[in-house]
């Protein structure tokens, strides 16, 4: 291939990148004017609920069941009506997005090509739990974006030829913020004693004790009681109202919507599913500790961190606005899929094309659907997009798992962190 062969296939890759990045912009402002900015100030729902108009006292609409939360949000309760603290709740999220975009650009997505990278970053904004968690004033986008800024900023402590205890510190705080989505975070957040972060935790742990206290003191409620009720939602092991996640799939026949989901449903009312839901959750509890203290010397963080997106996502009570972190997982998923390809494992290539399927139906299968004229809250699309989001995450989560054991055997491959990015355009 000639100089000017080679050049005018460069030209040709930025115009299409160049017309892809376009209309994903075209396609965010549709989402976020036609979708969130709307819900956002008309509901909100974590602020509507509010029991009783004194922000300084009920800043929160689970006050009752989430109390740690206050202490976090408290600025909200100085906005003079609820309006406008839906309006700064709303502006705050959005704010959260990109500065969750650079720190993947400083972590995660650090050697992505600058198109590419431009790619993810609109796939991220437009998917369907960030808009959705914008419409409805979740919390997600602001926990996991206190959990990238705390990897970031320890990622960057840890390229210094000093130690810096100010960034450690920093870091800790920015992870102790990101707890407010605790259901979320404490599965992921075992990726700082994987890296040896102890200082970050202790610090994000120390902050955490400190706003409990508050909480505790601001509310009048016994410490005890604050402590334990953020966990008794997330495991109510009786709850009907998840999404894919393992107390969705024991709790409600959501599950028959797969091939042979008819007769696991049978079996699980027939034996106890409670009891085996408990261990199956104890068991990977327990496979999250053993990674974080014992996995450093024979996996990749990357590897890990997207288990532990992956294993977060299911093992606890959670509704679609709570799989951004999925963004994670996928990009390793598309990641090994390459190397896969080249190295023609078929079995592996096949197991992550279910996966990165299923990741992406969870991710933009609403916005799949519309695009297509196919409703995805009743009949056929529904059906497909729930079909498609369970076989692929838990096939992503025993790919993983089976990934992150055979490394913990045989130790690290060579060439596990080659990066998703294509030849230079620049």
């Amino acid at each position: 291939m000639t100089e000017n062969e080679t050049i005018r296939q460069f030209d040709k890759k930025k115009i299409i990148y160049a017309i892809v990045i376009i209309l994903l912009i075209i396609l965010n402002i549709y989402l976020y004017v036609s979708k969130a900015i709307p819900g956002a100030l008309k509901y909100s729902d974590d602020l509507r609920y509010a029991r009783a108009w004194d922000y300084r006292h009920r800043v929160w609409y689970g006050v009752e069941e989430y109390p740690s939360n206050l202490a976090t949000i408290l600025p909200l309760g100085f906005f003079p009506d609820l309006q406008s603290a839906r309006i700064g709740w709303m502006i705050f999220n959005m704010i959260c997005i990109p500065v969750t975009i650079l720190c993947f650009r400083k972590t995660i997505f650090k050697k992505m090509d600058p198109y590419v990278f431009a790619i993810w970053a609109l796939l991220y904004s437009g998917s369907m739990p960030a808009i959705v968690t914008i419409n409805n004033g979740q919390n997600m986008i602001f926990s996991f974006c206190f959990f990238m800024m705390a990897y970031a900023v320890s990622d960057a402590e840890a390229e210094k030829s000093s130690s810096g205890i100010l960034l450690k510190i920093l870091s800790g705080i920015f992870l102790g913020v990101s707890f407010f989505k605790y259901s979320t975070m404490m599965f992921i957040f075992p990726i700082f004693i994987f890296k040896r972060r102890y200082l970050e935790v202790i610090t994000a742990g120390m902050l955490h004790v400190v706003l409990n206290v508050f909480s505790a003191f601001w509310l009048r409620m016994s410490l005890l009681t604050i402590l334990i009720s953020p966990l008794t939602s997330s495991v109510n092991i009786n709850s009907a109202e998840g999404y894919i996640d393992l107390m969705a799939m024991f709790n409600t026949d959501v599950i028959t919507v797969i091939p042979f989901g008819g007769h696991i449903h049978e079996f699980l009312m027939a034996h106890n599913g409670k009891a085996i839901y408990i261990l199956l959750i104890a068991a990977l509890s327990l496979y999250i500790v053993f990674l974080a203290f014992l996995g450093r010397k024979k996996c990749d963080a990357k590897l890990v961190l997207s288990l532990f997106c992956a294993l977060s996502a299911v093992i606890v009570y959670h509704r679609s606005y709570d799989y951004l972190i999925l963004i994670i997982p996928l990009y390793y998923c598309l990641k090994e899929l390459r190397r896969e390809l080249q190295e023609k494992k078929w079995i592996s290539v096949a197991t992550g094309i279910i996966s990165i399927a299923g990741l992406i139906s969870i991710l933009w299968g609403d916005w799949i659907f519309e695009f297509i004229g196919v409703s995805n809250e009743y009949g056929a699309g529904r059906q497909i997009h729930l079909e498609t989001a369970i076989i692929g995450m838990y096939t992503l989560c025993v790919f993983l798992i089976v990934k992150t054991a055979v490394r913990m055997i045989k130790g690290k491959e060579d060439g596990t962190e080659a990066e998703l990015q294509t030849t230079s355009i620049s």
